[in-house]
């Protein structure tokens, strides 16, 4: 069976690319660490990286739709914001750029005043096709987003820079120097629990003030150093929980987590902390949202 589509997902670290067939079949996937970063903002590159990480699927020469960064003034082509709200199911407007066998499709990001996300807004349109029309939804990464869905409308969304701030507060500075080099082989729960209650209880301090708790508690030999790295992640994650909570003005009874099991996991113990429940995401919801907006531009046959 030849593959009909290829879906990329381009961030700004990696990409992945997924070959469906015409009937909505997986044929395999493959995955880099070329992110946008690395192949910088020459237009040619990207033509360059995608065939060769197409493979053997370039042969049938399938239509391709990509999300994410790659479609950031960094990436291979700005893409203009499309401003809340959003009908999520109805298509968006693709823009084409030349690939390297035909036309590539770039899929807008969304803003907000004050707001921006790309390649979230897929992901939330392949929940809304799982069933998840309505509701809260958290999709940790470097730039935290929590979102409200309206009968599968993205109304608004607000971010937190959870993980760059605990990528940076753990290489460089003077909390770097407490928290120690390697992360442990496996979490250690209890210590992250502990952080997040400290995030919950103190949101109202911010989370500047909360993460030099971290680092007294540590030089006044109160958390072992071996704890030091779990219980900033726990802070900080306890008070992005607590700051989206009041963006939402009231506490949901469920939020939806698209993230990796292992960010998944951490999520669904802190919101559960929170008096919150967590409900995991289905599995490639951003391929399966890039098949539907395929299938609603016509690149592809089928039913959208």
């Amino acid at each position: 069976m030849e593959p009909a589509l290829l879906t990329v997902d381009w961030g700004t670290t990696s990409v992945r690319l997924t070959a469906v067939a015409v009937d909505g079949t997986v044929l395999g996937s493959t995955h880099s660490r070329e992110g946008i970063l690395t192949v910088g903002q020459e237009p040619s590159a990207y033509a360059l990286t995608l065939d060769r990480l197409a493979g053997s699927w370039a042969t049938a020469r399938p239509a391709v739709i990509a999300c994410g960064m790659v479609g950031s003034a960094k990436g291979w082509r700005e893409i203009p914001y499309l401003p809340t709200p959003v009908d999520l199911r109805d298509g968006t407007p693709l823009t084409e750029v030349a690939g390297p066998w035909g036309p590539v499709h770039l899929v807008p990001g969304v803003s907000t005043h004050g707001g921006v996300m790309r390649g979230e807004e897929t992901q939330l349109l392949g929940l809304v096709l799982a069933g998840h029309r309505d509701g809260v939804v958290a999709l940790p990464g470097t730039h935290t987003k929590w979102a409200s869905l309206t009968d599968g409308s993205l109304t608004g969304f607000h971010t937190a820079m959870t993980g760059e701030l605990f990528a940076l507060l753990t290489t460089h500075g003077t909390l770097a120097q407490v928290v120690g080099s390697q992360a442990p082989e496996a979490p250690d729960w209890p210590a992250f629990e502990a952080g997040v209650h400290h995030g919950l209880a103190g949101a109202g301090l911010g989370a500047a003030a909360l993460a030099f708790g971290v680092r007294a508690r540590a030089l006044l030999e109160q958390v072992p150093p071996e704890r030091v790295r779990e219980e900033l992640s726990g802070v900080l994650i306890g008070s992005e929980i607590a700051g989206a909570l009041h963006w939402l003005d009231h506490q949901p009874a469920t939020v939806s987590v698209v993230a990796s099991a292992g960010l998944t996991d951490r999520y669904r113990r802190a919101l559960t902390l929170a008096g919150v429940q967590a409900e995991p995401a289905p599995e490639d919801v951003t391929s399966s949202a890039l098949v539907h907006l395929a299938r609603r531009a016509g690149l592809i046959e089928g039913v959208h």
